[in-house]
């Protein structure tokens, strides 16, 4: 049985608020796939980062653009066990939308616990750390550190993550600053 983790980010440009374009991206990905020429032209199962195969294509329709890149690996301990990293990014007019999804496949499927722990592919902490690109969860500013919040926010901070197509999020006072894009 498959195990499948995702997470999905807007991406802005942190200079002027724009949407971040794909210039400014794809080299980032790229690079994280140790495979740098994916930033410019569409390949197919080229050697990248820890021996794995890297795919990328590009697909342009009416006003969006479409960039998948995709990792795929043999496990370091477990040789039936595989890992595909999936970048799909969205860059529309209004929004650069990037999602990344981690899964792991088995070839041998007898029932075993799972051993170890998935972690998030290292390009979303590399696109967090990234100075010119600012990340949100919605109207939520994401940075590559922990949020605190008081007791007084929790209450403010639930109802917009999970509400946040229902909410006006300048209503709550812990949401003002650089912390929320209101154009998200």
């Amino acid at each position: 049985m498959p195990l499948e983790l995702g997470t999905r980010l807007i991406l802005r440009s942190a200079a002027d608020g724009s949407p971040l374009a794909p210039e400014a991206l794809k080299p980032l990905v790229a690079a994280w796939a140790e495979t740098p020429q994916a930033a410019g032209e569409d390949v197919t199962d080229a050697i990248g980062r820890s021996g794995g195969l890297v795919s990328a294509r590009t697909t342009v329709t009416d006003r969006r653009v479409q960039w998948e890149l995709r990792l795929r690996r043999a496990d370091d301990g477990e040789p039936s066990v595989t890992w595909t990293a999936a970048v799909t990014t969205l860059f529309e007019p209004d929004r650069t939308t990037f999602v990344t999804r981690l899964r792991r496949d088995a070839t041998d499927h007898r029932l075993r616990p799972l051993v170890g722990t998935a972690q998030p592919p290292a390009v979303i902490r590399n696109i967090l750390g990234t100075e010119t690109v600012a990340c949100f969860d919605g109207p939520v500013r994401v940075e590559p550190r922990y949020r605190t919040l008081s007791a007084e926010d929790v209450a403010g901070f639930v109802e917009l993550v999970l509400g946040a197509d229902d909410v006006d999020d300048r209503q709550h006072p812990w949401a003002s600053g650089s912390g929320v894009d209101q154009r998200v």
